[in-house]
């Protein structure tokens, strides 16, 4: 018998997919109890989704994005926007940003959770997987924490310097090298 949390959301991860991304939030809105107690607040809105004003207005320095010299003067726009109802934008107690994703729902998903704990516990410099923060285990739900790596996703300028663009380069051509050798 599922319990009353669980029968507000969509009972596999294939329907939670299926949900139309305008609709993230309202999806999420069940289970804000539950990562507001694990130290998240969720983004409001629908699309973009926004931090919640207040104690944190200003997204914290984490090591993971840098603000572009184009936003200095205006840091506030962090936004997300959705590709997939599966995963939602919240910000941490001391400020940072981050992607929260369902990973696992009842029989779906546990092997690419088991990929992602191998790839989080593999100490190689050339493991360029997005880190994974922390796992969070709800029922028969599993919630991947992940860095969010731009905090205004696609929009906007991808590059302040001639020097960002070649230390792209450099990492794709790393990549292709590195999947090809193996």
């Amino acid at each position: 018998m599922p319990s009353e949390l669980s029968s507000l959301l969509p009972p596999t991860l294939q329907a939670w997919r299926q949900t139309p991304t305008t609709n993230t939030r309202s999806v999420w809105q069940p289970l804000e109890a539950f990562l507001r107690s694990r130290g998240y607040e969720l983004f409001t809105g629908g699309f973009p989704q926004r931090p919640v004003a207040g104690r944190h207005s200003i997204r914290a320095p984490d090591g993971y994005h840098r603000w572009a010299p184009a936003s200095v003067q205006a840091p506030q726009r962090s936004a997300f926007c959705p590709q997939t109802p599966i995963q939602i934008a919240a910000r941490s107690l001391d400020g940072k940003d981050v992607v929260i994703r369902l990973l696992t729902r009842a029989s779906e998903g546990h092997t690419h959770l088991r990929i992602l704990e191998f790839l989080a516990a593999a100490p190689c410099p050339e493991n360029r997987a997005v880190p994974l923060i922390e796992v969070m285990y709800l029922e028969d739900m599993a919630f991947g924490v992940f860095p969010m790596l731009r905090a205004s996703g696609l929009e906007g300028v991808w590059f302040s310097s001639n020097r960002e663009v070649l230390e792209a380069c450099e990492e794709i051509v790393a990549v292709r090298v590195g999947f090809f050798a193996a």
